[in-house]
């Protein structure tokens, strides 16, 4: 049996009893080289005019993002290249092919190490849930684990 799952999504899940364990912020990241990554307070029209990478268009993660995206305003954009998993789009990223729309968790070595740069949005940041599916009732090693990823756990 299955003690607990964890997934990312935009808001709670109908049909699936969930706690929220975090609100990620989400970049949009791109090569050191790209031409909008030293500008500040970068529009959706600006944004508009640049490619991306991003997951699959037929994945439930792709939806997610394209939300995230219209949310900040930009609802016209080119995927460049879709990709399988979230390693491949960072990669495609640093390397120049296009913008990724990333968990600040998932790229912040590559940030400040300097291979990506995060873009200055005019629009506030994005959020994406970490959210945590578990059986009642929780057992003592499943409810320490939800505690200690909440940052909760007792010293």
């Amino acid at each position: 049996a299955v003690d607990l799952g964890l997934f990312q999504s935009l808001g709670p899940v109908a049909g699936v009893r969930s706690q929220l364990l975090v609100n990620e912020p989400l970049v949009l990241v791109v090569s050191p080289r790209h031409p909008l990554a030293h500008r500040d307070h970068i529009t959706p029209d600006e944004l508009s005019r640049h490619a991306f990478v991003g997951p699959l268009r037929d994945s439930h993660y792709f939806h997610m993002i394209d939300q995230v995206l219209r949310r900040i305003g930009l609802h016209d954009y080119e995927l460049a290249m879709e990709l399988q998993d979230f390693a491949a789009v960072i990669e495609m990223a640093r390397h120049g092919a296009g913008i990724a729309c990333e968990m600040l968790c998932c790229v912040s070595n590559e940030i400040r190490s300097g291979l990506l740069v995060p873009l200055q949005l005019a629009a506030p940041a994005p959020t994406m849930q970490i959210r945590c599916a578990n059986l009642s009732p929780k057992s003592e090693p499943v409810r320490k684990l939800i505690e200690m990823m909440r940052g909760t756990e007792p010293a």
